[in-house]
């Protein structure tokens, strides 16, 4: 991979599911930090487990983007965010 995303901080809401799972691995593989965030933490996690097995960095929110009070999920993150991917 080219490492285009190197330094860089991508957020994924949904990354959980079966194609915002690709994006986040696909970001993670391009050098990004990924925030996987989604309803579920198992399902996260698990995609946590296949980008932290490659060699890849990320964290796992678990919140639901739709809910206000859910609305800090990103913060953990140090750095600035470069990327945000929101699913319809």
């Amino acid at each position: 991979m080219s490492g285009i995303f190197k330094d860089r901080t991508a957020v994924v809401t949904g990354a959980g599911g079966v194609l915002c799972s690709e994006i986040a691995m696909k970001l993670a593989a391009e050098g990004a930090k990924t925030v996987l965030v989604g309803r579920t933490a198992e399902k996260l996690q698990t995609v946590a487990d296949k980008i932290l097995a490659a060699g890849g960095t990320c964290m796992v929110r678990a919140a639901d983007v739709t809910d206000e009070s859910h609305g800090g999920a990103g913060r953990g993150s140090k750095g600035s965010l470069w990327a945000m991917q929101i699913p319809d």
